[in-house]
């Protein structure tokens, strides 16, 4: 355990701070000198925390010192295990340390160890099995440990000292202590009354007073605490049974549809209400004050380490919003450019279409002027052909009166006419 860095990160100060504050204390020096004239060495602690300082390294030492007393007392056992000693060494408290020491240390005779000694342990592990089903039932199997003379008369009677050894294992289990602790924590009140003498009224206010653990400042636990010591109040640790009571039926129950459920209730409540709420409660009523400090420091870290994550996110929800508005306001430029494009496109699109028809019309145009040409075409050809023997004829007439000069001059114009016609229809 490096308790000087635990220190540094209860007090949120800096290690060095803590290793110079360590050395003048186990010097000894008190806090109040160390905080006049010392600063120069501490960083500049003040009494305050200086005092909170050598609160928790008293008690971190004192809890190093419990875990190897603990840590020796089972080993000497022979019952040391490697789970075992990680456990405690995780322990943050000495309460916690005690939890793991509480099923070895050694016992004073109780009911379970005269349950054990009546030899009613194996029917005790029946029990807490939990079994579906038993065969034969439980309160049959009962019946073998009947013994008179070891004072089991009945199967009642069995069955009852199987419950006080279970009861017992409930309460000396240090995780159902630590998880009782907590939901007591949580949900728990601590409550204070008159019980003696308070000649000057100092704790009126505290005749008839309760008030949630998880909300008791220092000072008022302080003020409380004093009048228990001086005999003027009681103070006592109230919670609803119910809610530990469930907790304890999760864990320690494995099937709450077994024959044995009935027994393993008895027994879980049993348990709590005799062995497990007396010592709980003499905790919180006894629980040393800078156990209590140390449990706000932690809270009120935890809540500053909440506030900045919470800080954070509203920042990045912040950016992503504003991120959000620039891409919407771009997006809507898009949209509206998009519009353009689109009125654009349609007009484009018109224009087309007007293009296309006017197209058509000029394709109709050709459609009818290429149908006009090949009829003329067709027309001429058939002309050529009318017409081609008539040329023909003239032809052999020409030839006939070449040396003809009369002839020639009446028969030119038609002679020249015929071959124009013969030179067109060549082309």
């Amino acid at each position: 355990m490096d308790i000087q860095k635990i220190i540094s990160e209860e007090l949120s100060v800096k290690e060095k701070q803590v290793a110079a504050a360590v050395e003048l204390l186990d010097a000894g020096n008190t806090v109040p000198f160390i905080a006049r004239y010392r600063k120069e060495a501490t960083g500049g602690l003040d009494d305050e925390a200086l005092r909170r300082l050598s609160e928790r390294l008293t008690y971190l030492r004192n809890l190093e010192k419990r875990k190897e007393e603990v840590r020796t007392l089972i080993a000497a056992q022979g019952q040391l295990t490697d789970e075992i000693d990680a456990a405690i060494d995780a322990a943050q408290t000495v309460t916690e340390t005690d939890d793991i020491y509480r099923p070895f240390r050694p016992k004073r005779k109780t009911r379970a160890s005269v349950a054990r000694e009546r030899g009613l342990a194996p029917l005790a592990e029946l029990i807490s099995s939990c079994a579906p089903s038993y065969d034969p039932p439980i309160e049959k199997a009962a019946e073998e440990y009947i013994n008179e003379e070891k004072e089991v008369p009945d199967v009642r009677a069995a069955l009852a000292g199987a419950c006080d050894i279970i009861a017992e294992e409930v309460s000396d289990n240090a995780e159902y202590r630590q998880m009782i602790r907590s939901l007591t924590s949580e949900w728990g009140s601590i409550s204070s009354k008159l019980s003696g003498e308070d000649g000057d009224g100092v704790y009126t206010q505290y005749y008839e007073y309760t008030e949630k653990i998880s909300a008791l400042p220092p000072h008022r636990y302080l003020a409380m605490n004093r009048g228990e010591n001086e005999g003027a109040l009681k103070i006592s640790v109230e919670i609803g049974q119910d809610i530990i009571l469930n907790a304890l039926f999760n864990r320690a129950i494995a099937d709450y549809r077994s024959p044995a459920f009935p027994y393993m209730a008895s027994a879980v409540t049993d348990s709590y209400a005799r062995l497990i709420a007396p010592s709980i409660e003499g905790q919180f009523g006894t629980a040393t004050i800078p156990q209590i400090k140390a449990a706000i420091r932690r809270a009120e870290a935890k809540a500053a380490e909440l506030t900045e994550q919470l800080t954070s996110a509203q920042n990045d929800a912040e950016a992503k919003a504003a991120e959000a508005a620039a891409h919407a306001e771009e997006a809507a430029k898009l949209s509206k450019e998009l519009q353009v494009a689109k009125a654009e496109a349609a007009g484009l699109t018109d224009k087309m279409n007007t293009l296309s028809a006017e197209l058509a019309a000029k394709n109709e145009e050709i459609v009818n002027v290429t149908a006009l040409k090949e009829a003329a075409e067709s027309k001429l050809s058939t002309l050529q052909e009318k017409l081609q023997p008539m040329i023909e004829a003239f032809d052999t007439l020409k030839q006939s009166i070449a040396d003809d000069s009369l002839w020639q001059s009446i028969l030119k114009p038609f002679t020249d006419a015929i071959d124009g016609l013969g030179e067109i229809f060549s082309k």
